[in-house]
């Protein structure tokens, strides 16, 4: 059979369908696991308001009319079955002492009974203004607002104190109610046991006239002091013509405030007891020129059109100070490194670089000079070593002294103020570079290596030994 087995499955299902359609079979194949929603009818509003009119239309009722409220639990109070009985007997469930009409044909309830109240006649209103001019209280007047009512009815009504006072102590039907008792009011407030009292002496109620307030006492005039008379006072003296006044003084201009000079940082801490070496650059470890040289010999490096001719063995001497630097060896000196030269640092730094292989070394330039007074040219210099003692930047020579600073230079005039600290060495010029035969380097690495070994010293300044083993030249 053609086709593949997703093909062949779909065909033998189309079979299977119509072989049950042709036997009548209406149950749904056995692989169907759907099942038909059965279609929900709509409603019909029309049919739903037909049906309503014909409702209406029977009973006879409006359908204009708004449809009744809906019935709440919360109407009807819940009612015990005693006090439903009751009602329902039409009995009266009001205590005696809270009911507000008074029957006087009924003595049943609490035995007492009242005069019934007179009606109003000829009562008028009266403004706020007149009412202390008139007898107010009563059953039937109104107190608090701005008219009273009155009635002018030749006698006053009795209030509602006066019957209450005319209770007895006790009555059947119980004790008077606290809140009916008058408890502590306002000032001049009359109570229940002083109204007795004032109607047992006089029954009109009339009360009683205020009682005259005495005169006031005569107050004395004070005494009358005399007084001394005063002195004439002294006769004033003529005024002196004022002082003519100076002519004002310009203010002196204001001073500038002093900056406060930075205090240094503190001297590094070495351990060790090293050793600080400076090397002279030109004419010491390498020569410049300013035309390349017709000789064997190629320059080192070239910036700021000049050539730079390093000197045979200059760059082993600089390893070998610069590996000195981080020496752990017991018995050696350590040695702190650096150029010192009366170039710019400008000008230093590209030989600078060669020489120590790319490493950063601290540059003591032409400002660490001094000129020399003596000297052949105007720009001739002198070292100046207590201004690289004390620079902060470059710091890597802070806090060193006489006794530790050793000078490798070719001129012995710019270190004739600390001649026992320097190294002196033949001048490397022209004729030198074109010879390539030179070995100077060699002998200054062997006498710095002796030096920094402390068993062959015989004291830590360095200029006792400079003085005592002075660099002497072809003893190798």
């Amino acid at each position: 059979m053609p086709g593949g087995k997703f093909a062949r499955a779909n065909r033998a299902k189309r079979e299977q369908k119509a072989a049950a359609q042709a036997a009548g079979d209406a149950a749904p194949p056995a692989q169907q696991n759907r099942r038909k929603k059965a279609p929900q009818k709509k409603k019909d509003p029309w049919a739903a308001a037909l049906a309503k009119a014909r409702q209406a239309a029977s009973t006879g009722a409006d359908l204009a009319a708004p449809p009744p409220p809906p019935t709440s639990p919360l109407t009807k109070a819940p009612v015990s079955a005693g006090a439903a009985d009751a009602m329902n007997e039409g009995l009266d469930l009001t205590p005696a002492w809270m009911r507000t009409k008074v029957d006087d044909e009924d003595d049943t309830d609490d035995g007492v009974s009242l005069p019934k109240a007179k009606p109003l006649k000829n009562a008028k209103i009266l403004p706020a203004h007149q009412k202390a001019a008139t007898v107010v209280g009563g059953e039937d007047s109104w107190q608090g607002g701005s008219w009273t009512w009155l009635a002018q009815t030749g006698s006053r009504p009795q209030t509602l104190m006066e019957r209450l006072a005319q209770l007895p102590e006790s009555l059947p039907g119980g004790p008077v109610p606290d809140y009916f008792v008058p408890g502590p009011g306002f000032e001049g407030e009359e109570t229940a046991e002083e109204l007795r009292e004032r109607f047992s002496k006089d029954p009109s109620g009339a009360a009683p006239a205020p009682a005259p307030k005495p005169p006031p006492h005569a107050v004395p005039p004070p005494p009358r002091v005399l007084q001394k008379p005063k002195p004439s006072p002294p006769p004033k003296p003529t005024p002196t013509p004022p002082k003519p006044t100076p002519p004002p003084q310009p203010s002196p201009p204001p001073q500038p405030k002093p900056r406060a000079v930075p205090k240094p940082p503190p001297v590094p801490i070495r351990q060790g007891n090293p050793v600080l070496v400076l090397a002279d650059m030109n004419g010491t470890l390498v020569h410049r020129s300013k035309t390349r040289l017709t000789c064997k010999a190629e320059p080192a490096c070239e910036a700021n059109k000049t050539f730079y001719y390093a000197r045979p063995g200059a760059k082993d001497l600089i390893q070998f100070l610069l590996h000195a630097a981080r020496t752990t060896e017991e018995g050696r000196r350590r040695v702190v490194f650096a150029f010192y030269t009366s170039m710019r640092e400008a000008n230093a730094r590209p030989i600078a670089d060669y020489l120590t292989g790319g490493r950063r070394v601290d540059i003591y330039e032409r400002k660490f000079n001094k000129a020399d007074p003596t000297g052949a040219n105007d720009y001739d210099t002198m070292r100046d070593l207590p201004s690289v003692w004390s620079s902060v930047k470059p710091g890597s020579a802070r806090g060193f002294t006489a006794e530790n600073t050793v000078v490798i230079d070719d001129t012995l005039r710019k270190m004739r103020e600390l001649p026992h600290n320097v190294l002196v060495v033949p001048p490397f010029e022209e004729d030198a570079v074109k010879k390539g035969t030179d070995d100077i380097m060699d002998y200054v690495k062997v006498y710095l290596d002796m030096l920094l070994d402390e068993e062959v010293q015989d004291s830590l300044d360095v200029r006792e030994t400079l003085k005592a083993r002075p660099l002497r030249l072809g003893f190798l």
